[in-house]
Order: C-alpha cells, then sequence, then structure tokens
C-alpha cells in the first residue's frame, strides 16, 4: 500500500507539473532613435524625459499549463527587471492590473486561464535584459523564452530566402523528367538501331524509311512526356533535309541517319535532361541543406 500510495503521489506530482505552467517570452527588441555621440545643441526627451536613447521591447506572458490561475495563486506577484542602469519610460498593455516601477514590471491577474497571454510594449532608454522574480503557488520557476536569439521555426521559414525553395523545385521538376525520359530508353534504343542500320544498306526507299521513322518514333513520342518534336514535325524536317530522290543511297544514308538522331535526340535534349538523374537529386540535396542551414543558424 505504502509502494502505491507513493506512486500516486509521484503520479500527481507529474501531472501537476503539466497543469500548472507559466512562459515568459521575449517577442521582439528595436532601437528607435540614438544619441550616443550627445551631438553638442542636440537634446531629445521622451514625455517630458531627457534620452540619449529610446528601446520598444515587445514581451509576453501565457499560461501555458491546462489550468486556470487565480489571484490566489499569487504569494509574490511577478517581478520582471529590465536592467539596473535602465529605465522604464512608458508601457502599452490591455492589462488594468499591471503596473511598473522605474525599473521593472509587476504582472498581476484576477483570473489567468490556459492559453492567455498578457502582452507590453516596453518604451525603455537601454536594451532590456529581463530577470524575474516571484513566489507563484504550483509554479517553482517560469519558462522562458527568447525569440530574439531563437526565433520560432514559423518566423525562421519566413525569413528563409525564396529561391531555396524553387530549386528545392526545380530539383524535383528535373528529376522526375530525367526519370520519365530513361524509363523510355528501350524505344528509343529501337530507333536509335534502325537509325544505325541506315549506312550498311545498298539502299532504301525514301517513303519506306521515313514510314518506318514515323512509327517507331510515333511510339516513343506516347510514350515519354515532354518531348519537344512531334512526329509530324520529325518527319517534315528530316524530309526536307534529304534527298527527295525515290530511293536513299551512299552518302545519303549516312545523312539520313546523322538527321534522324538530330531530331529524335538532340532536339529533345535528350543528353542534357538524362544527367539530370544525377544533377536532380544533387541540387535538392544542396537546396535542402541550405534550408536546414538558414533555419538553424
Amino acid at each position: 500500500m505504502v509502494i502505491i500510495g507513493g506512486a500516486l503521489a509521484f503520479y500527481d506530482q507529474l501531472v501537476a507539473v503539466d497543469d500548472y505552467s507559466l512562459t515568459l517570452t521575449l517577442k521582439s527588441q528595436e532601437k528607435l532613435i540614438e544619441n550616443n555621440q550627445q551631438t553638442p545643441g542636440l537634446t531629445m526627451s521622451y514625455n517630458g524625459v531627457e534620452i540619449n536613447s529610446l528601446y520598444i521591447t515587445k514581451i509576453q506572458l501565457k499560461n501555458t499549463g491546462k489550468r486556470a490561475l487565480t489571484k490566489d495563486f499569487i504569494y509574490q506577484p511577478i517581478q520582471v527587471s529590465v536592467g539596473k542602469s535602465n529605465k522604464i519610460l512608458q508601457i502599452n498593455t490591455k492589462n488594468s492590473l499591471l503596473i511598473h516601477t522605474l525599473n521593472s514590471i509587476i504582472f498581476k491577474w484576477d483570473l489567468f486561464n490556459p492559453n492567455e497571454t498578457i502582452e507590453l510594449l516596453i518604451f525603455s532608454t537601454q536594451p532590456v535584459i529581463l530577470k524575474t522574480n516571484q513566489k507563484i503557488k504550483e509554479i517553482t520557476a517560469i519558462n522562458f523564452i527568447d525569440e530574439i536569439k531563437n526565433p520560432p521555426i514559423t518566423q525562421r521559414f519566413k525569413s528563409i530566402n525564396i529561391i531555396w525553395f524553387l530549386l528545392i523545385v526545380f530539383a524535383l521538376i528535373i528529376t522526375i523528367d530525367a526519370l520519365l525520359l530513361i524509363k523510355n530508353d528501350i524505344k528509343l534504343g529501337i530507333i536509335f538501331k534502325f537509325l544505325k542500320s541506315l549506312p550498311s544498306l545498298n539502299s532504301i526507299k525514301r517513303k519506306d524509311f521515313l514510314s518506318e521513322l514515323s512509327m517507331l518514333y510515333q511510339d516513343y513520342y506516347n510514350s515519354t512526356p515532354f518531348l519537344f518534336v512531334k512526329p509530324s514535325v520529325l518527319i517534315e524536317l528530316i524530309s526536307d533535309n534529304i534527298t527527295q530522290s525515290e530511293n536513299i543511297t551512299g552518302y545519303e544514308l549516312v545523312k539520313a541517319k546523322n538527321e534522324g538522331f538530330n531530331y529524335t535526340k538532340h532536339a529533345n535534349l535528350y543528353t542534357l535532361r538524362s544527367n539530370n538523374i544525377i544533377a536532380g537529386p544533387l541540387l535538392f540535396i544542396f537546396s535542402f541543406f541550405g534550408i536546414l542551414i538558414s533555419l538553424f543558424l
């Protein structure tokens, strides 16, 4: 029974940690004006207070627990110091219970619900350095997040150069294109075998040559996406650049072969596109690591 009671007490303690939690977040900090050189004849003031610099800082206190916190939980209000030599000139907040001294802010509430936030803007003479002091029932320490040094992932994504994402998309496109192109190498090989056989023939009828080439290329074209040369265009181009005689013989056979290669392979940028089977994944990896570096460094 003692063991069971101890286990239950330990479980209740773990649950209580999740039930009650506060998180203080430094959201942003910006220097609005500065006169560190203290230029003779130049003075600056804010709400009647003479200053040499002015900073605006946004902080947030959030109930990150599962249960509401009432004013009964406050043994000693949360006091956030902004630095001993710093001076708070003004705070902007919707929380009417929040007050401030010369260099600290005191958080109070009547009811602080889960996921509720208290946000405020601090106008001060120096950069804010946050230190907390408090006694809140069920909460031994307040979590602290510095979003200036460690921005959230969503903000980091927004700051990443869009070029990296475009390169990722481009890498995927050229890789898929190369895969689809290489997938039908067998059909392209049949065309090449036919063209390579031409110089070994004594002659071939021009009409038979164009008909056979048209049939083979039509099959290749129907199976392979993104070919630039259509079958009808292919036959027209080759027909215009070979002999107009009824039979193709001698040097004209070599010429017919070369013209066939030019338009079935080179005009479709086969060599360049097929090499993307390696270049595409390499570009993807390079771009992916570029995004990771931008996110975490």
